[in-house]
């Protein structure tokens, strides 16, 4: 592996928190499709939110690779770093003010091309995307990553499970791509996969005592959708895909053995049968009370570079029409909910841009600029937040 920088950078963001927190936000790729975005340099930042005032200090690590997504630890001790543009998967203790140090750099290999991260019990589970994106040699390097978490933070491979599969867009399903996994909530055994090559979402579970896992039901989309990632409600046992080709979401009823069954499909792109210009669905993430669902939608044309937020039922968790606002960026990518915030508050990254934006979630949908944007890693496709 080559290194180039980690950088970590204290801010005070958010003064309205109701602890100490760090957020995380690493470098990604540029969009084949989005000709303002200037690749690298590569980086992965930390960003310390003070309830008291004043940042933190900012330090500089070195690293390999292309952070693009990273995710905490349940007990919020760990942070783990897929390296994108390679076969690995880094893990880091989370020290003060949110400093990391690294415990693991482990091989997925064969799996190439990491990405999602997602915890069951002691383990981590890995999604491989296995690029690129128009490749049809479905060679089984595609899959399920599973990775044992140590106390000290430190992974030690259980197995990878490969995936294979393709649907009818052959610039993006020519071959398997396993875009995520999604752990059941409260659950240390049941997750399901979002493979967009197949346009498939697989339910699975994993033995929490050897990390072995294996798939339990196979639900096929449909064809030139290519589910994405997912979100969950916090009380009720439904499932939010986002779809990113087909620019929907869809509302799945859970049921007990982890299958999926449709209750509900809604488009990204509200109040528009007939869209012009280029369009594809990236982030999607729900309030902790479970009343918004929110989906990024990244591209150029009239609905592109925006956010969506749907109010949520209660009862059902059945989704309203979407409330559409533009940000300032044209390709939003990942996005998180700043915890501790009332009212609730969504980091958006920009990739276009390179930069964090903060908008306050209202009551209607409508997303309102705290105006507390800050620069962010060069092409930021994640974020994530630990409590300290």
């Amino acid at each position: 592996m080559t290194f180039t920088s980690l950088i970590v950078v204290g801010l005070l963001l958010v003064s309205s928190a109701s602890a100490d927190s760090a957020f995380y936000a690493g470098s990604g790729n540029c969009d084949g499709a989005d000709p303002t975005c200037v690749s690298g340099p590569w980086q992965l930042w930390t960003l310390f939110v003070s309830t008291a005032g004043g940042p933190a200090p900012t330090e500089k690590l070195s690293m390999t690779g292309l952070p693009s997504w990273t995710f905490p630890s349940t007990n919020g001790k760990c942070l783990f770093v897929t390296v994108t543009d390679s076969h690995y998967v880094l893990s880091y203790a989370v020290g003060a003010k949110g400093k990391l140090s690294l415990k693991s750099n482990a091989t997925l290999a064969p799996a190439m091309n990491p990405v999602f991260i997602n915890q069951l019990g002691d383990y981590i589970i890995v999604a491989n995307y296995h690029g690129p994106d128009d490749g049809t040699t479905d060679d089984g390097t595609a899959g399920i990553s599973s990775l044992k978490v140590s106390e000290d933070c430190s992974l030690t491979m259980a197995q990878f499970l490969p995936e294979k599969g393709r649907s009818v867009d052959p610039g993006r399903q020519g071959m398997s791509h396993v875009h995520s996994v999604n752990a059941l909530p409260k659950s240390k055994t049941q997750f399901v996969v979002c493979d967009l090559g197949a346009d498939a979402l697989i339910s699975m579970k994993m033995d929490p005592s050897t990390g072995m896992m294996s798939e339990t039901s196979r639900l096929h989309t449909t064809v030139g959708s290519g589910p994405r990632h997912m979100a969950f409600h916090p009380t009720l046992p439904i499932a939010y895909t986002l779809f990113e080709m087909g620019s929907f979401v869809g509302a799945y009823n859970i049921a007990a053995d982890g299958g999926l069954k449709e209750a509900q499909r809604i488009t990204t792109l509200p109040g528009r049968k007939v869209y012009s210009g280029y369009t594809k669905a990236a982030e999607i993430v729900m309030t902790a009370d479970g009343k918004q669902l929110l989906v990024s939608n990244r591209g150029y044309g009239p609905d592109s570079g925006s956010v969506t937020v749907y109010a949520v039922s209660s009862t059902t968790g059945l989704l309203s029409a979407g409330v559409s606002t533009k940000v300032g960026d044209n390709f939003p990518r990942g996005m998180g909910i700043v915890p501790g915030v009332n009212p609730p508050q969504l980091l958006v990254a920009g990739q276009s841009t390179s930069t964090l934006m903060t908008y306050t979630i209202e009551t209607n949908g409508a997303l309102t600029a705290t105006g507390m944007n800050v620069t962010a890693p060069p092409n930021p496709t994640t974020v994530s937040f630990v409590a300290l």
